[in-house]
């Protein structure tokens, strides 16, 4: 897998739970994740799945500041 387009070789489904799922990272990390991933999704005109992936990250991000206070 290269980093320039393991967003287009794995499905969207696939690469969110392999984001969230993982429990080696934190939830900011996590969160960092999905806002770059939906960053390049609209680079890719990916529109729909880009809108996906950022209002997951805004739910994670509400969550945790929620938690941290």
């Amino acid at each position: 897998m290269n980093k320039e387009d393991y967003v287009e070789k794995i499905s969207n489904r696939q690469l969110f739970h392999y984001i969230v799922d993982n429990d080696k990272w934190s939830a900011s990390t996590k969160e960092n994740y999905l806002f770059a991933i939906a960053r390049k999704l609209n680079i890719l005109k990916k529109k729909r799945y880009a809108k996906f992936f950022t209002d997951k990250a805004v739910e994670l991000k509400t969550t945790r500041e929620e938690i941290e206070g």
